[in-house]
């Protein structure tokens, strides 16, 4: 019976060209990626409320303490202010990427189709390439993550209020110009570079370690009259086999590893980032401390003055306000986009490889 069922559903659904069951599965990834960010938005806001919390003045010192303040300061819906400046940033950030690499890669291209470069070595230019696109579009996107700084902060009974993403970028621009929009730039963009830098660097060396290792230990335990014959015959595919689940089972580990201390190093240029962004912003403390105490937040004359400041006055350890509840924020994201990505292609009918799924997730 299951069998026949089966049969009638695969006859009724619609059959998917490649090209436009790719546009759904793009669809379907934009759409998993929205609503994994938004599951976990109460986590982002509640970590930059504690990257800015005043030492001095502390309302809730761990996640459970924190949700439950927001909840009854905010209501539900205050649970998810700045989500939508964030996902504004990000999808900015992606258009103004694709918008700069696509001409440049059609000028390299064409660079390299003339006659006579066919052979050429690549010019040592172009590995600046996309470390352009990045900059430019982080140039492009920032204000934005300038204004998601600003909107998670202030709470409901907050005598000044944003009302929204156009009201948060005119009136930053009117009270204090259009350089403000770019306060925090310098550490979110060293920030960004660190932690992709050294996750990449961590794990490819771990995984070159590791491979290392085992082949060094498939020669030791092979005899030395079958060396010569493995010179000339390579190896079998059941020990290549062999070999890669051998390095497959540490993977997980070697991601944790990297993801670890990327963090440790990454993670005190994005308090950095949040405290500059407030830096001379007018009602800064009854906005968030709503005590009516209309004093201007601290004011940062760089980097490492704001370095500086944070750690003389909240001590090392303010460098890494928020960070448990960056880090918790992972899994539930990734188990959300997972399971409404499944969900939605199993739905249509459309058939995604799942590993391919998994990684873009």
């Amino acid at each position: 019976m299951e069998s026949e069922i089966s049969v009638v559903l695969n006859a009724i659904k619609k059959p998917v060209g490649p090209e436009r069951s790719k546009r759904k599965v793009s669809v379907l990834k934009l759409f998993s990626w929205g609503v994994s960010v938004t599951a976990v938005a109460p986590l982002r806001r509640l970590e930059i409320l504690l990257q800015v919390q005043d030492s001095r003045n502390i309302k809730y010192k761990d996640i459970i303490q924190g949700l439950h303040h927001m909840r009854r300061t905010d209501g539900f819906r205050g649970l998810f202010k700045g989500n939508g400046a964030y996902i504004a940033h990000a999808m900015s950030f992606s258009s103004a990427n694709v918008l700069v690499s696509y001409p440049l890669a059609r000028i390299l291209l064409s660079h390299w189709q003339q006659l006579g470069k066919e052979n050429a070595k690549p010019p040592v230019w172009l590995l600046g390439f996309p470390a352009c696109s990045f900059m430019i579009a982080t140039a492009a996107a920032y204000p934005m993550d300038m204004v998601q700084g600003r909107l998670s902060v202030q709470t409901g009974t907050s005598p000044y209020q944003y009302r929204g993403i156009y009201h948060a970028l005119s009136t930053i621009v009117r009270e204090e110009g259009t350089r403000a929009l770019y306060k925090g730039c310098l550490p979110y963009t060293i920030g960004q570079v660190l932690y992709v830098g050294l996750n990449f660097t961590v794990y490819e060396s771990l995984l070159i370690s590791l491979t290392s290792v085992v082949i060094r230990r498939f020669l030791e335990a092979t005899p030395i009259s079958e060396r010569t014959e493995l010179r000339s015959k390579g190896l079998k595919p059941e020990v290549i086999e062999e070999m890669r689940s051998t390095i497959r089972k540490k993977l997980p580990y070697f991601h944790v590893f990297a993801l670890a201390v990327s963090h440790t190093f990454a993670y005190p240029f994005s308090v950095i980032n949040r405290r500059m962004q407030m830096g001379g912003w007018k009602k800064y403390s009854s906005i968030i401390a709503c005590d009516g105490n209309n004093t201007v937040a601290i004011e940062f004359t760089g980097m490492r003055d704001a370095f500086m400041k944070t750690i003389r006055n909240d001590g090392f350890k303010a460098l890494y306000k928020g960070s448990v509840a960056n880090l918790v924020k992972v899994f539930p994201a990734s188990v959300v986009a997972f399971v409404t990505h499944w969900g939605l292609t199993e739905g249509l009918g459309l058939e995604v490889n799942i590993n391919h799924k998994v990684r873009d997730t």
